[in-house]
């Protein structure tokens, strides 16, 4: 199979593989630095960075990609759309942060922060959505991406001066400070955009893509679920051990499928009916995790204990089966790659009610954890939290590939 990659698509995806390769970096700058229990607390944060922005849009930026395939967005005046977005998105960003500060015990600063950081990121991820359509691809992943950069200047800069103070309250004046400059680098970008005088109704705009935005957003909780509930129920210091842990296959299996959703993907929705194709796709798509799987298996923990400078029998390490939770962790990876390559098909493949179908039953099951967690089982170790996590995406993995399949032999 010989891909023909333009300039454009190679350049984003080196943007996007060096974004991820920067936060791999920074987690390893901070996990050296912070103890376990400010590191944990660092990763709850990072995890609603990850998971509130991507809720606040209440997937506008997936509606206005889908109205784009209709009709020309920029012949219609879609500042009036972002701009009233954004306020709703005030509020809605306010009650997460509401009700993560509830779980979380944050102080008045540092929830002021945290509502900040991930209100102005919501915004830079909408804008996103637009520099795409205008095919302004790489600018689309530099102002995506670019916050990360400065964080870590930011934090290479207070380590050089030694003002660096390892404190959360530190890590969130310098993600601020890097968002908010990534704003306003994202907002002149934006003004030089064209936009039209045509009338576009907020709410119409908001149901086009508001089925597969629920679906992406089941996706997103639920592959940021460990570190909530593991960090809320066992305390910052084991789920501080736990990012440690997971952080290299969590990290390796996620780049990887991310590359091949951009890079292959596109291919397979052109040629649909290439079996050739379809076949070399799936021994690449079986081949790479298979790889990563084996060398984490026989290394990973040597090559975790080399990048943090971990001692397993120190203090804050002594009660923690590393060994156990590292092979967990790497098979939750592998199961989260597939299940990153399915949503890559899914919105490429099936139809609406087939979407409706699958997130409602994604829904179900979060429902259903819970209500089991909190009523049926007593856990008490981080382990058995693994052992939940990868029974859960084991299922969901068997119900996306129950409808893939079940579309790839109608239409065959």
């Amino acid at each position: 199979m010989v891909l023909n990659l333009t300039s454009t698509t190679i350049l984003s995806l080196l943007i996007a593989f060096f974004s991820a390769f920067l936060m791999f970096l920074v987690n390893i700058f901070l996990g050296n630095f912070l103890d376990v229990e400010t590191f944990g607390k660092y990763s709850v944060i990072r995890n609603s960075i990850i998971f509130i922005p991507l809720v606040i849009n209440l997937g506008i930026s997936n509606s206005i990609t889908i109205i784009h395939k209709k009709v020309n967005v920029f012949d219609y005046n879609w500042h009036f759309i972002f701009n009233r977005s954004f306020l709703i998105s005030f509020f809605v960003c306010l009650l997460c942060c509401c009700c993560f500060s509830y779980f979380f015990n944050f102080s008045n600063i540092e929830f002021s922060l945290i509502f900040l950081i991930n209100l102005f990121l919501g915004r830079i991820i909408l804008a996103n959505s637009i520099f795409r359509l205008s095919s302004n691809f790489i600018l689309a992943q530099i102002t995506r991406n670019l916050w990360r950069f400065i964080f870590l200047l930011l934090l290479i800069l207070t380590f050089y001066l030694k003002v660096f103070d390892s404190n959360i309250l530190m890590i969130l004046i310098l993600i601020f400070s890097s968002i908010l400059i990534a704003l306003f680098f994202v907002l002149y970008k934006e003004n030089h955009l064209s936009n039209g005088k045509k009338v576009l109704s907020y709410e119409n705009v908001l149901k086009y893509g508001f089925m597969f935005f629920l679906l992406g957003l089941c996706e997103t909780f639920l592959s940021q679920l460990d570190k909530f509930l593991i960090g809320y129920d066992l305390g910052y210091s084991i789920v501080g051990n736990y990012s440690i842990i997971s952080l290299i296959p969590l990290t390796t299996y996620n780049i990887s499928a991310s590359s091949i959703g951009l890079i292959i993907m596109p291919y397979i929705i052109n040629n649909k009916k290439d079996f050739s194709l379809l076949k070399n796709v799936l021994i690449i798509i079986i081949l790479i995790p298979v790889l990563i799987y084996m060398l984490l298996t026989f290394q990973g923990i040597n090559i975790t204990k080399l990048l943090f400078n971990i001692e397993f029998q120190s203090e804050s390490w002594i009660q923690i089966d590393y060994k156990s939770l590292f092979l967990y962790s790497n098979f939750l990876g592998l199961l989260q790659y597939l299940q990153l390559i399915a949503y890559f098909l899914i919105g490429a493949f099936l139809n609406e009610k087939d979407i409706r179908n699958i997130t409602f039953l994604n829904i179900l099951i979060i429902i259903l954890f819970f209500i089991f967690i909190t009523n049926f089982s007593s856990i008490n170790s981080i382990n058995q939290y693994l052992i939940y996590f990868i029974l859960i995406w084991k299922l969901r993995l068997i119900i996306n590939f129950y409808y893939l399949f079940k579309n790839f032999f109608n239409t065959n």
